[in-house]
């Protein structure tokens, strides 16, 4: 049996546990048969069983963890049974904040973006995703509350950050979670933010 890794606290590991909440995270992607999912931090793959059960065409899990992505590529591989998994999830060992770029560069469908994420990276995701051409249609992150709470501010509470995001997307907090609901707690609140690009943007 292989041993589960424990959360780094240099990679900013909070595992989400509660299964309303990796519900909550799935049903805001609001996934379409014709769409690929990119999964940031898949960690342990509980966001990634859900993601895999459902319609998406596509599943691309980044996991920047060398003993979590191979624990990750073992578990589907055993798994490898299930009709087209093979041909439908790939498991990428890999720095998002380097590699989701070219990633989402090399796709030929429309995509998603999801991830239960460092706290540190938030900022640098979003900033990366607005600057990207190819936007996804829904992005739905688990974050800081207090970060997801600015991010959703009207304008005369708006920052930089949620400034940035509202050029593109139309943010709302999906919903809030407590620090029980994650592997291990963080001492922070923290929720799920799913935010919905503009159609117009340029």
């Amino acid at each position: 049996m292989t041993e589960i890794p424990k959360a780094k606290k240099s990679l900013g590991q909070h595992f989400l546990i509660n299964k309303k909440a990796l519900l909550c995270v799935a049903e805001s992607l609001a996934i379409m048969p014709e769409e690929t999912v990119i999964e940031i931090g898949a960690g342990h793959g509980e966001l990634t069983d859900m993601l895999v059960a459902s319609p998406a065409k596509k599943i691309i899990a980044i996991e920047k963890d060398h003993a979590l992505a191979e624990l990750l590529k073992e578990k589907y591989r055993s798994v490898g049974t299930t009709e087209g998994l093979a041909d439908r999830l790939t498991v990428t060992e890999g720095d998002a904040l380097k590699d989701l770029v070219p990633i989402i560069e090399s796709l030929t469908t429309p995509y998603v973006l999801a991830g239960n994420i460092p706290y540190y990276i938030t900022g640098y995701l979003l900033r990366i995703v607005g600057d990207i051409e190819k936007k996804p249609l829904r992005t739905v992150f688990t974050i800081q509350k207090e970060v997801a709470l600015r991010i959703c501010a009207t304008v005369s509470d708006m920052n930089r950050l949620s400034a940035c995001v509202q050029i593109w997307g139309t943010p709302k907090i999906a919903m809030k979670l407590k620090p029980t609901d994650f592997n291990p707690p963080p001492t922070i609140d923290s929720a799920i933010i799913a935010i919905e690009t503009k159609k117009d943007v340029p």
